[in-house]
């Protein structure tokens, strides 16, 4: 809510952009210090309240209902502080469900290693883990593509949606921003996510698509597309993998 009225603001009053910006880090950071006080409290009755449990990691606007949603900085009604680079404040075996999307991409590896075996602790015997992130293998070939094939259209839409705001022009552009803009600090390819998973205890490893299962709990879930403002290019980008937290 506030975040819309500063832009209808800012759009009529260009002026205000500098401004607006620093006020609504004041809000996150409030926001992120109220949480930290109240964390405890707030995962106490989520714990105490749901039968079914999931840990949503890196929610950003995509706050799942009946799930415990946390960020880093929080920006949106309904989410939790949560440094995923730290210990979890939850107990052992807790939770049915842990997800995260366009999020490990954010922490160098040792970090993201870190990320899955704190999930591991936290899930249930049995449980699983979603994770969506970008696929190296996609980006990487989008150096070598066609003008007029999928990663051809790829490169164009994206050039049109993201390049203004950092320069450069054509795929080796659009690669360069997967290595240095957002904040991301370490691109998987499917082997190394699929080690990561096995090296942290999961077992059962599985592909998947955007939005699609096999355990109804983890269905469409992915909304990134809303924050990069295509849901095909999502797909296209976008490689998800699930993993179960062994029985015994």
């Amino acid at each position: 809510m506030i975040k819309e009225r500063l832009r209808t603001l800012v759009r009529e009053h260009p002026a205000l952009r500098s401004p607006a910006l620093a006020f609504l880090d004041l809000v996150y950071l409030c926001r992120t210090l109220i949480s930290k006080i109240t964390r405890r409290a707030v995962i106490n009755r989520y714990l105490e309240s749901h039968q079914k449990r999931g840990l949503h990691l890196g929610c950003g606007a995509n706050v799942i209902p009946e799930w415990l949603n946390t960020e880093l900085t929080v920006a949106h009604s309904g989410s939790v502080f949560l440094d995923a680079t730290k210990p979890f404040p939850l107990p052992d075996s807790s939770l049915d469900y842990v997800f995260s999307e366009h999020m490990i991409e954010h922490v160098p590896h040792a970090q993201g290693m870190h990320l899955l075996r704190e999930s591991f602790r936290v899930l249930k015997p049995g449980a699983h883990i979603r994770i969506a992130t970008p696929d190296l293998q996609v980006i990487l070939g989008l150096h070598s593509v066609e003008p007029n094939s999928e990663g051809g259209e790829y490169v164009q839409w994206f050039t049109g949606r993201h390049l203004h705001e950092f320069g450069g022009k054509g795929s080796a552009a659009v690669i360069n921003c997967f290595f240095y803009s957002w904040g991301h600090r370490f691109i998987y390819d499917r082997a190394n996510l699929e080690s990561s998973f096995r090296e942290a205890g999961f077992e059962a490893l599985e592909w998947c698509t955007v939005g699609q299962s096999s355990h109804e709990g983890l269905r469409n879930l992915e909304h990134h597309g809303d924050a990069s403002g295509s849901a095909r290019w999502n797909i296209f980008e976008t490689m998800i993998l699930e993993g179960r937290k062994p029985l015994k």
